[in-house]
């Protein structure tokens, strides 16, 4: 979630609104580079078109940044990638680990809020 935010910010910071961003990307998804790159069959600015070039170098990079972020965090708990990726390809495969794998995390988010808590409640008593 902290990465959707981040990834909009971006786009918000480069001046363009998600509809237009989205709106060109499906639209270079669709014709690819040539069709691309002409901004009036958009019914977008050209300073729109360079907006989004930037924000798409930026995203890119700030997708760089989390996919090591993701692995170093995987990588942190003693598991290795491989292993991870296997896991996930399994879990889109049987509902029911996926299922699993689901409450384990919740569970594992509850015991961290709790312990949270009681930290909370002394700071705000003081």
């Amino acid at each position: 979630m902290s990465s959707q935010k981040e990834m909009v910010g971006i786009i918000q910071d480069e001046g363009l609104d998600i509809e237009t961003y989205k709106k060109i990307a499906q639209s270079q998804m669709g014709q690819g580079a040539q069709g691309a790159s002409n901004a009036s069959n958009l019914d977008v600015s050209e300073s729109d078109m360079q907006n989004y070039e930037s924000a798409t170098k930026a995203l890119q990079k700030a997708q760089e940044n989390i996919r090591e972020d993701v692995t170093s965090a995987i990588e942190g708990t003693g598991m290795e990638m491989e292993r991870y990726r296997e896991i996930g390809r399994a879990a889109q495969q049987d509902s029911a680990l996926q299922m699993q794998i689901q409450q384990q995390i919740q569970q594992r988010m509850g015991a961290q809020m709790r312990q949270q808590m009681p930290q909370r409640q002394s700071t705000q008593g003081n």
